[in-house]
């Protein structure tokens, strides 16, 4: 039996496990006073040797992040719930090893029938294969519309058309296959949950801004950006450019008064007319104005933005994304709203342990966790 044991007790924790391409982030949470709370969070920057693959300086961040979590935060664990049990693992692995896609499944009959689970399963069942090479990491029924209307709980209700609105996910398998290596290695733990980042973003958005029936959401990392579009109030559509804040970086760079340093030793460079970063910053713009392009021409592209971004990177790429580059494929004068993600969004919702600190996109990933296994719409 491992560190951790199989024990669960009512209160039992859950390790939270965040992978994107810039950093890998963990955190020990639990239930107190009816608000999912963290009580050790840690975060370690992707940092790649020359010649390395990304996968494999993931991977090898995510074992300096797992000896964290054991020698620091188990005992924080102790302390906060008075055992270092955990329920399961949760981990949410983002681009580019993530893929997800959106896809509508309908069941209709000529008499109403009554929308079941089961029901719900067929269209599920009628899923699209895995390409060879990956593993699923789940099909999720993002949202039900019967007879033309959203209906949050379904289950039970009559219906002549039901469509279920499903985010398939999907991993490499040498990487789903690492990350359940090393995080079985460090914890023991035969409970690993995998989930993605745009069912996340949607669900913990719709919840926390109802009113909000049309947004988008960048996640933008290291080597990707994630960009997820909700539409009436559905998950939409979610695309995946390849390029994130490393391409609008200089390594190894003097420190200038027009840079910002960040954690690994890079440069930022505000002002791009004179730094020599011009064509790094064209190469992103126009990664990023080619996938809303794609967007557009479905559906109109919301003018509410929501930017997940590192700290040090977030000033910087909210200018960017307010570009005029960008701005005119909105075919509009009227201002762009973006929203930078910050933890103040989230502490009315999630508590943060004297022995934590606070992390936007793993306080989403709480909140998403408290969602139902099985739930429409989680």
């Amino acid at each position: 039996m491992g560190l951790f044991g199989f024990k669960k007790p009512a209160d039992a924790a859950a390790l939270l496990i965040d992978v994107s391409s810039g950093s890998v982030g963990g955190a020990y949470v639990s239930n107190v006073k009816g608000k999912p709370t963290l009580h050790y969070s840690a975060r370690v920057p992707i940092r790649a040797h020359e010649s390395e693959e990304l996968t494999a300086a993931m991977l090898r961040a995510l074992t300096e992040l797992t000896e964290l979590l054991l020698s620091r935060g188990v005992p924080v664990l102790k302390r906060a719930t008075g055992h270092i049990s955990i329920a399961e693992v949760f981990v949410s692995i983002s681009a580019p090893w993530q893929e997800s896609a959106v896809r509508l499944e309908r069941i209709e009959k000529k008499e109403p029938f009554t929308v079941s689970r089961s029901v719900m399963s067929e269209a599920i069942a009628k899923s699209v294969a895995v390409p060879e090479g990956r593993v699923s990491t789940g099909e999720t029924v993002i949202s039900t519309v019967l007879n033309g209307y959203e209906t949050a709980n379904p289950f039970g209700r009559k219906a002549r058309v039901a469509d279920f609105v499903i985010l398939a996910s999907s991993l490499p398998t040498p990487v789903a296959d690492g990350v359940t290596a090393a995080l079985r290695k460090a914890f023991h733990s035969h409970t690993i949950r995998f989930t993605a980042f745009p069912p996340c973003a949607f669900a913990v958005f719709r919840d926390i801004y109802p009113h909000e029936r049309q947004f988008v959401v960048f996640d933008i990392a290291g080597a990707a950006t994630e960009i997820v579009l909700v539409h009436q109030g559905l998950l939409a559509s979610v695309v995946s450019v390849p390029l994130g804040v490393g391409n609008l970086t200089r390594p190894h760079t003097p420190p200038q008064a027009d840079a910002i340093a960040t954690t690994d030793g890079v440069h930022l460079v505000r002002n791009t007319a004179t730094s020599g970063t011009d064509l790094n910053r064209s190469e992103w713009m126009g990664g990023i104005a080619d996938a809303l392009r794609t967007l557009s021409k479905e559906y109109a592209l919301p003018r509410t933005l929501f930017l997940v971004a590192d700290d040090d990177a977030r000033e910087y790429l909210k200018r960017a994304l307010d570009d005029a580059a960008l701005r005119q494929l909105w075919l509009s004068d009227e201002p762009l709203t973006i929203a930078a993600v910050t933890t103040a969004q989230f502490s009315p919702y999630v508590g943060v342990g004297p022995e934590a600190e606070g992390d936007a996109v793993l306080m989403m990933l709480a909140l998403y966790h408290t969602k139902p296994l099985d739930g429409v719409g989680a």
